[in-house]
């Protein structure tokens, strides 16, 4: 045989054999990705009571995800112990990513930090699945307050130390320490009045019991076109484009201040790359409905559908900087 036909016939063979391996390899490829989810009743669990800021979209993802899969999934609230009792519920379940907890910032990054003997290790107790929303708090105070801006207030602080009282939604939460980290950047005293929950310290800021805080822009934004309400700046690295004209605190004169809530997703310790995949695509199919997405970002939440590996630094970030904040602070919990 001629050399160089024996040349061609084995590239031809080479070539053949190249692409049964690609075409292989993509038809794996996509059994993978075929995979369907859920395959049997889904577990949501919500570490707060019925009716709340997570449980609405929590019941949300829950109808659209039976009816996508005919799979019922079900919401279950556990709430205590400033969610912690819940969350520490999805570390026991069946790793399969038929079982995750929908949570917030606070009972992830900072309610930990607040018990001597921490109920769980934020960093090493779940498999993160992805972070579904960002929701950035407003500062806000009683319109008779003199100060309309941050420096004005940071400047009205220093010349009344101790004597501003700031409303938060409770000792040791998202709120409360938004505004200790506001307060020890900015170097002044305050004095810190803990209520039941986010409307009641709303109420005392608009009654004048109190003269500002920190709020989330769906609850505040009727008493702000009211004129009930100031809005001196936003916590967030950006603004937000529910309130454009607002400031961030960063560019209002404290650089580097950031502060925002989140929603996200944990399974269980140990749950597979896979079965967390599978999870995650589901959940972002759902939040990235055209519907949805307006409904979310009418309430001022940003969707942001982050990469596992991108939440688990999320995590471990936040979780050292409110470590520090509540050490700094002095926080208990009682």
């Amino acid at each position: 045989m001629n050399p160089s036909n024996h040349r061609r016939i084995n590239g031809t063979r080479y070539l053949a054999a190249l692409a049964l391996c690609v075409c292989a390899a993509l038809g794996a490829g996509s059994a993978a990705a075929a995979d369907p989810y859920p395959t049997k009743p889904v577990r949501i669990i919500v570490p707060f009571p019925a009716g709340g800021a997570v449980d609405v979209p929590a019941r949300l993802v829950a109808q659209k995800l039976t009816e996508l899969s005919g799979q019922p999934a079900v919401v279950e609230n556990i709430s205590g112990a400033g969610g912690t009792i819940g969350v520490a519920q999805v570390i026991k379940a069946v790793p399969d990513g038929h079982t995750f907890v929908m949570t917030t910032a606070g009972s992830i990054t900072i309610t930990p930090s607040l018990f001597p003997q921490r109920p769980y290790d934020p960093n090493k107790d779940f498999a993160p699945v992805t972070q579904m929303f960002t929701l950035p708090f407003i500062l806000t105070a009683n319109p008779s307050l003199p100060a309309k801006t941050v420096p004005e207030l940071i400047a009205l602080a220093k010349s009344k130390p101790g004597k501003l009282n700031v409303a938060t939604s409770g000792n040791g939460n998202d709120y409360h320490l938004s505004a200790e980290l506001f307060r020890i950047m900015a170097g002044i005293e305050v004095t810190m009045v803990p209520y039941k929950g986010g409307a009641p310290s709303l109420t005392a800021i608009l009654a004048g019991e109190a003269d500002w805080g920190f709020q989330v822009i769906s609850t505040s934004l009727p008493q702000i076109k009211a004129g009930k309400l100031n809005v001196l700046a936003i916590s967030s690295k950006q603004r937000s484009p529910v309130l454009p004209d607002v400031p961030t605190i960063a560019e209002s004169g404290l650089p580097g201040y950031e502060a925002a809530g989140w929603w996200g997703v944990l399974a269980p310790p140990g749950t597979p790359k896979d079965a967390v995949e599978r999870l995650r695509e589901a959940l972002v199919k759902i939040i990235r409905l055209p519907d949805n997405m307006e409904k979310f970002s009418r309430e001022g939440f940003n969707i942001v559908t982050t990469s596992p590996e991108a939440f688990a630094t999320v995590i471990r970030e936040d979780s050292a900087k409110w470590a520090q904040v509540v050490k700094t602070a002095n926080i208990k919990v009682q």
